[in-house]
């Protein structure tokens, strides 16, 4: 099925269930971003769901679906001018084949300029789940050219500070400093990739259990 017939800059598609899948489509225009989402049930039919926005062109952004109290939730950060939105919809079916969309929360995080957005999966154990099956949590990164600091959303749409990334190594993180962070990573065996200008470095990120 044809989704749309425009052109659109960045995309992601991910599983709602077996044989229906989310695409997210997102383009930016001189002053504002347009961000297109599309229930494609690969079996019968298309079900899309335009969402029109003042956002401000997006540098970054991250999504996932989370599962609660048997309802689903599509959570999208996003990276926009000097801010993280936060967009939190709501997936209900309306009847056996087709998903509807609500908007329940919408709420900015000004205090960091972001300019790149990593969500990260949830803790377990290795021999729980395979990687590929980890879920991501309610945790992510965010970074700007110097810092990396991580945060936390709740179910009201709040975004909270945590604490700031530093790198163990003072030479590697005044390295970084210098050399200004473009964008950063979780790939599959958990490790953080940091890519700068004009070189991509990896490093270990340990976090503490709660307690």
């Amino acid at each position: 099925n044809k989704v749309s017939d425009e052109s659109y800059q960045m995309g992601k598609v991910i599983e709602i269930e077996n044989g229906k899948v989310l695409a997210i489509l997102i383009k930016n225009k001189d002053k504002e971003t347009n961000i297109l989402l599309c229930c494609l049930d690969l079996i019968h039919k298309t079900n899309s769901f335009v969402f029109e926005s003042k956002i401000p062109p997006i540098k970054d952004y991250s999504l996932h679906i989370l599962d609660k109290n048997e309802k689903k939730q599509l959570i999208i950060l996003l990276c926009c001018e000097f801010k993280i939105l936060m967009l939190q919809f709501e997936l209900n079916r309306s009847n056996r084949k087709e998903y509807e969309f609500k908007l329940k929360v919408k709420k900015e995080y000004t205090k960091f300029n972001a300019t790149s957005i990593c969500p990260l999966r949830a803790f377990r154990k290795d021999d729980e789940l395979p990687v590929k099956n980890r879920v991501l949590s309610e945790y992510f990164l965010a970074s700007n050219e110097t810092n990396i600091k991580m945060f936390k959303y709740n179910e009201e749409g709040d975004i909270i500070c945590i604490y700031d990334v530093k790198f163990e190594d003072q030479m590697i993180q005044k390295f970084v400093e210098r050399n200004h962070i473009k964008r950063i990573e979780q790939l599959d065996d958990g490790i953080i990739s940091v890519i700068l200008n004009k070189i991509k470095i990896y490093c270990y990120l340990f976090l503490n259990e709660p307690n």
